[in-house]
């Protein structure tokens, strides 16, 4: 293996046919390296070499890594970049050169019809998976003995890898192999996930998913609102075995992306069909996600998952397989032991540490479980896999984006970021590892207006604090002539932010923006407008023309405008759509594919008449301007912008799957969408909006007393800063024992600090209109003081980014303050506070062109209760109330909530009815956990006993037909009734696991069952056990709509443990079942009741979140009227609908 593998392979590669467009390939200088050549043109002028070397020859072929990198001149920043991008880890060298020469060719804009066409690549092989098994098997169908019926049906998947080709496995290995797929799914499955496959596990291209409903994560609200995730949806992993089924050790042998391929995203079932997961896995690193199935689509951070567990996970698993390692201390060993043997070094004892979990003390177990660290296990790799990856999902916060280190956050953040590595930083703004920008336009179109407002207002006043440099950002000499870009000195902060020293040039911002134009900067040359060409005549050619780079044209006749080059035929140069600084008389968009130029039109034709135009090639690196041109350089990109609305609508004109802003290349040049890019990822803060332009309000988001302003709520301040604040609140409440640990109060700044403020917080270190009460930032009570300060501009004044739809006039904030005014630098008549981590803005407060009158909105539901000595008011000098969500909920239990107007704590039941409401599983479950049970060879000695027709239903509180009674439900009931008999006659009662007598059933709308036959290892069989309890007690109820409407379901007796009190099972304070299965949202009318008992004998016996637990009080029923208060609750917890008319029976019921 290692070199000789690499020798051997460089061998073939020179003797055979290489890809269109290399040529000369040699070996070079060191071990592991060659060299070949690239022809970027179709005449052979621009010729390339490429070096390529190993980083690990010993690791060929499965865990090496290409590095890439040209010596030539001459190299095109395309192709450069094209060089720079490509990846192509754990590939042979002849697949990889068939990569890179497609990769290559794309950056080259060849035509097709050209050398170097695809019909020319594709005479080299290249893997497909074929997927013509379209058979899908659900969790039931885990016994695969039907997939071998000889050695005829045996094929290439297989043949023993380390044997001779030929060689096929025998039947024992087949069956063992067999018997260790089976297990290992059994195990994923008992787990609590969701598991099918597609085909044979045997064969070549079997697709496996692994599946979790998004609502057992255990997530808050506010992140699944900030993460863009419904609770209805499905987490789910694909797994790819392209030569068969490989255990967890062969996995961890090799290299993810080899034998095996993993995909991490969102879908509205739990499996997929073969053709959807074939597709989904074909193309995994396909960055336009046009891979998706069409149920399905991308996590919010798919991508950093995916990159993770395709170029991490095999050598995690190999460190805790071999080591012994925890996970942490596994991908602390990878990280910190990159380039290190193994036997090198002795290995630290902290690798060998628990994970700290305590703060995930209230998690799901699902998501805390970890598979590896079960004693006697046979691990299996989907379970591993999974687990995984709902560790850097659930706790992505705590991780690094790129790096995937820990970033050592101290405070419960919402949105995951980078470590403060300027690697990590640089990858995270330029290659795209941060925020999606098509996320965020989508989810929250307001706070990109608001985001790219601020910064056009900060640069237009020179006030940008840093720019977007190391990006690759190209701009135009004549773009830093931005209108309204100010030419006199930067304008002094008001009380806060700070200003950074000037980085400009010896001469001054003034003079350089009024320079005239270097004539060597523009370029002359005859323009037809109709047919959007550049005719160049006596034979001159522009080498800085090139497909995809952008051109400013100026004409004393024309709009200013930019256009990109589509085609080059010499002497012409076929140009893109306008785009036209003037708004006013913007041209209609191209369409959002890349436009197909027709044929090139013989020479005489296209001399048709023309202007003499002006034209300055977009070829100026903004790194190479100084500090004040870049922030004119900024203006000019944003000016080029579309509307927040215009991008979404182009957007939601592409396919779901392939939503990509990148695609709209003749509208919105590269360099716009970097800044754009960096102006979303540089806000480290999470802002969610509260309002709308439209007068929408969320009224338990809002602050109440402030009408006229549309609002937004930091959920989170950035990393750094929120960890200091959270900090100092700790501190200072410990020692000064407060019982109101902050305050808020008003700030005021003009909008040009904005920018600044979000992403650094308020500062102080420059003084701006004097410091009578001291130095600190600012701060008042009344917010009529601060509107003051925050230097409201004209409509339409030219600081505004034209494209607005908000149209910002102003803006101040509400910011929570340490509550210590004895440590203030002065209390009256401002609050100024030197400490400028004892600050944390929580809400922002904008007034906009185009914001209706909002009224000042009801007070919420839920409020903070704030230090009467220090209440802040609003514009009409009324009390202000907060909403309790204005801080995270982790604070929450230090604060009284109010509610209306009566003060008092959360409800302990709505918290208990709150964690028990159940998945809803499918029909087809009901089989698979029915076959689960038959894997047991015997039930008596691992199930609590149970002898049927010993309940005495005299006891039980037995009704008469209701009057509500329809025929429509009545014969459904009947149906059901003799279904249910005659599967309890088929089966064993300790397999079945529930029994009803039919002697008790009077009445088809009320069934008493017993449910029984618990896994002794269970607290609650064993609490049954030790008092002499052999079955739990159910009432069913149905109403007149039954099968349209679920049955009512609770436990007669025993009475169990409540949720605050250490309970469990899904069994609320009243008795009631908690499952979303069983309102008349969840409710599916093709549910047999024989689902609906397994689903509940399910949740009766689930350990997630805590386990059932018996009541120490067990001679006292549950009585109707607990169970239909506790079902209500929790119905209004959820938002959901109850049962009214079956629940209007349970009043009658005196039981």
């Amino acid at each position: 293996m290692g070199r000789k593998d690499f020798v051997a392979d460089l061998r073939v590669a020179k003797q055979a046919r290489l890809p269109p467009h290399f040529s000369d390939l040699v070996t070079g200088d060191e071990d592991g390296a060659f060299q070949f050549f690239y022809n970027v043109d179709q005449a052979g002028l621009i010729r390339v070499a490429l070096n390529v070397c190993l980083d690990e020859i010993s690791s060929y072929p499965r865990e090496h890594n290409y590095f890439l990198f040209s010596d030539s001149e001459n190299v095109p920043p395309r192709v450069q970049q094209a060089i720079s991008d490509f990846s192509s880890a754990g590939m042979r060298i002849e697949p990889m050169l068939i990569q890179l020469s497609k990769h290559l060719d794309r950056a080259s804009c060849r035509r097709p019809d050209g050398e170097g066409s695809e019909e020319e690549l594709d005479d080299f092989p290249e893997e497909d998976p074929d997927d013509s098994d379209e058979h899908c098997h659900d969790d039931a169908e885990f016994d695969l003995g039907d997939e071998i019926h000889g050695q005829a049906s045996i094929n290439r998947a297989m043949i023993d890898r380390g044997a001779a080709p030929g060689i096929q496995r025998s039947m024992e290995e087949m069956n063992i192999i067999r018997k260790k797929a089976c297990d290992d799914l059994k195990r994923a499955k008992k787990a609590g996930f969701r598991v099918a496959y597609t085909g044979s596990l045997l064969r070549d291209n079997t697709y496996l998913t692994i599946s979790l409903r998004v609502a057992r994560l255990g997530l808050q609200d506010d992140t699944l609102k900030a993460w863009d995730l419904d609770k209805s949806e499905y987490l789910m992993m694909i797994i790819q075995y392209k030569e068969g089924y490989r255990s967890l050790d062969e996995v961890a042998n090799s290299a993810i992306g080899r034998d095996v391929e993993v995909r991490v995203l969102l879908n509205k079932n739990y499996k997929l069909s073969s053709a959807e997961a074939g597709h989904a896995c074909l193309e995994t690193e396909a960055k336009d996600n046009s891979n998706i199935p069409k149920n399905a689509r991308e996590l919010f951070i798919g991508r950093t998952i995916n990159d993770l567990i395709k170029q991490r996970l095999s050598r995690i698993l190999k460190f805790r397989l071999v080591m012994g390692f925890t996970w942490q201390g596994a991908e602390d060993f990878y990280n910190e032991n990159q380039s290190r043997i193994l036997d090198e070094h002795p290995v630290n004892s902290k690798y060998y540490e628990p994970d700290d979990l305590s703060h995930l003390e209230g998690a799901p177990k699902i998501v805390k479980a970890d598979h590896l660290s079960d004693p006697g296990n046979s691990a299996s790799f989907p379970l591993v896999a999974m687990q995984f990856a709902l560790r850097h999902i659930v706790r992505c916060t705590e991780f690094c984006l790129v790096c995937h280190c820990r970033t050592g956050n101290t405070f419960e953040a919402l949105r995951p970021y980078v470590c403060s590595n300027p690697l990590c930083l640089y990858q995270y703004m330029r290659l795209g590892f941060g925020p999606s920008i098509e996320h965020e336009l989508l989810t929250q179109p307001h706070v990109v207006d608001l985001l790219v407002s601020f910064c056009y207002s900060a640069a237009v006043a020179r006030k940008l604090r840093s720019t977007p440099c190391g990006m690759g950002l190209e701009v135009s000499r004549g773009m830093l002539l931005a209108p309204g870009f100010h030419s006199y000195p930067p304008m002094p902060s008001v009380h806060g932010s700070a200003i950074m020293p000037q980085r400009s040039s010896a001469k001054s911002s003034c003079q350089s923006m009024s320079r005239p134009m270097n004539p060597k900067i523009t370029k002359e040359v005859d323009f037809e407008e109709k047919s959007s060409q550049l005719i160049f005549r006596n034979n001159t050619v522009d080498p800085d023309l090139y497909c995809g780079r952008w051109i400013q044209i100026l004409a004393g006749k024309l709009p200013e405008q930019h256009r990109r080059v589509v085609r080059i035929a010499w002497p012409i140069v076929y140009l893109g759509p306008a785009v036209l600084v003037d708004k006013t008389e913007e041209l209609e968009f191209a369409p959002p594919h890349l436009i197909k130029p027709a044929p090139t039109p013989p020479l005489e034709n296209s001399l048709s008449p023309s202007i003499t135009i002006q034209y300055m090639v977009w070829n100026c690196n903004i790194d190479d301007l100084d500090f004040d041109e870049q922030q004119a350089a900024i203006c000019g990109l944003l000016r080029l912008l579309p509307s927040v609305t215009k991008m979404i609508t182009y957007l939601k004109d592409l396919p779901e799957r392939s939503r990509s802003l990148s695609k709209w290349i003749d509208r919105l040049p590269s360099s716009t969408l970097g800044v754009l890019r960096w102006i979303i990822a540089s806000n480290r803060s999470c802002i969610v909006q509260v309002d709308d332009i439209h007068g929408n309000k969320s009224a338990e988001e809002r602050v109440s007393g402030l009408p006229g302003y549309t609002q937004f709520r930091f959920a989170t301040g950035a990393p750094d800063k929120e960890s200091r604040f959270l900090e100092a609140v700790k501190t200072q409440t410990a020692a000064n024992n407060l019982k109101h640990p902050t305050v808020f109060a008003w700030h005021g700044s003009p909008l040009w600090n904005w920018h600044n403020i979000v992403r650094e917080g308020l500062r102080f270190d420059y003084t701006a209109h004097g410091r009578a009460y001291g130095n600190g930032v600012y701060h008042a009570l009344q917010s009529q003081t601060s509107e003051g300060y925050s230097g409201t501009r004209s409509v339409g004044q030219s600081q505004g980014w034209q494209e607005s739809e908000l149209g910002i006039n102003s803006a101040l904030c509400l910011n929570e303050i340490v509550n210590v005014p004895s440590e203030f630098i002065s209390r009256s008549p401002y609050l100024v506070v030197a400490q400028v981590d004892w600050i944390q803005t929580r809400y922002l407060f904008v007034k906009c062109d185009s914001t209706k009158e909002l009224d000042p909105g009801s007070i919420p539901a839920r409020f903070l209760e704030q230090d009467p000595a220090m209440h802040p008011t609003g514009n009409s000098g009324k009390l202000i109330e907060i909403p309790a969500k204005a801080i995270r909920r982790a604070r929450q239990p230090s604060y009284s909530i109010n509610q209306g107007q009566k003060r008092t704590k959360l409800s302990p039941d709505t918290e208990e009815d709150e964690a028990y409401m159940s998945d809803v599983s499918e029909e087809q479950d009901c089989v698979v956990l029915r076959e689960e049970r038959n894997i047991q060879d015997t039930y008596d000695d691992s199930r609590t006993k149970f002898t049927p027709g010993n309940l005495d239903h005299a006891s039980l509180p037995l009704l008469h037909a209701p009057a509500y009674a329809t025929s429509q439900a009545t014969k459904a009931l009947q149906r059901e009734l003799k279904n249910i008999l005659g599967v309890q006659d088929a089966q064993p009662q300790q397999e079945l696991g529930w029994y009803l007598d039919p002697d008790s059933v009077n009445n088809v709308y009320q069934w008493i069952f017993e449910v029984h036959s618990f896994e002794k290892k269970l607290p609650l069989a064993m609490d049954m056990q030790k008092v002499g309890i052999q079955s739990v007690v159910l009432e069913l109820r149905f109403g007149k709509n039954y099968p349209f409407s679920p049955p009512f379901v609770r436990v007669i007796r025993p009475r169990f443990l409540p949720f605050m009190n250490g309970g469990g099972g899904h069994v609320t304070a009243g008795g009631a079942l908690c499952m979303e299965l069983l309102t008349n949202d969840g409710w599916n009318p093709a549910s047999t009741i024989e689902a609906v008992l397994l689903q509940v004998r399910m949740a009766i016996s689930s350990t997630d979140p805590k386990p059932a637990r018996l009541h120490n009080v067990l001679d006292t029923d549950y009585s109707a009227y607990e169970a239909k208060e506790a079902y209500e609750r929790a119905c209004r917890a959820h938002g959901v609908s109850s049962l009214a008319l079956i629940l209007d029976s349970l009043d009658s019921d005196n039981a």
